[in-house]
């Protein structure tokens, strides 16, 4: 037993094509809503996304600094901080609360704290305890911030270990491998 699908003519399917164009077209006239769908908003989507990462990556992002040690260590560490692309050393303060309070407002976007006898705790191959706030809301500048912390702190970390090396009389290419101190970020 065999089927025969009916087949249209030529015709007819024209026929019902221009029924079907007709019935969308009339749709989209009285629509004003889905006309717009396939028009201008595609438009603008495109326009924005574009306008949107035309910006480029992040630099410089203000960063404030409550240096309670005050030796060259600690100046040390700040300026391999600024030295990032990422971060500028803007603002110092004298004590976390007016950091805090400039972090709120929005006039610095991250406060890095280094505790009082920081070089002392270098000098004794204590891990001292610098911290890093910053406002995740940001997420973008969070993470680039996070980022360009983790590598000031790399290269602050390896230029001592080559200072503690180099006053122990080791003056070989083979340094053992840097230890880190803890960035603790909040």
């Amino acid at each position: 037993m065999s089927q025969t699908s009916p087949t249209l003519s030529i015709a007819a399917r024209r026929k019902l094509v221009k029924s079907h164009f007709r019935s969308q077209w009339h749709l989209l006239r009285h629509d004003k809503w889905l006309l717009s769908c396939l028009t201008w908003v595609p438009i603008l989507l495109c326009l924005s996304i574009y306008w949107i990462f035309s910006q480029g990556i992040a630099s410089n992002l203000p960063i404030g600094v409550v240096d309670q040690s005050k030796s060259s260590l600690s100046q040390k560490l700040i300026r391999n901080y600024d030295a990032t692309s990422m971060l500028s050393v803007d603002h110092q303060y004298e004590d976390i609360g007016q950091a805090r309070q400039a972090l709120v407002e929005g006039d610095i976007y991250a406060i890095l704290y280094v505790p009082p006898g920081f070089d002392k705790a270098i000098v004794r191959s204590v891990a001292p305890q610098v911290t890093l706030f910053y406002n995740s809301q940001y997420i973008l500048v969070g993470r680039l911030i996070n980022s360009a912390a983790l590598q000031a702190q790399g290269t602050f970390n390896a230029q001592v270990e080559v200072v503690k090396a180099l006053s122990k009389g080791n003056t070989t290419a083979r340094l053992p491998p840097a230890k880190p101190f803890p960035l603790e970020r909040r």
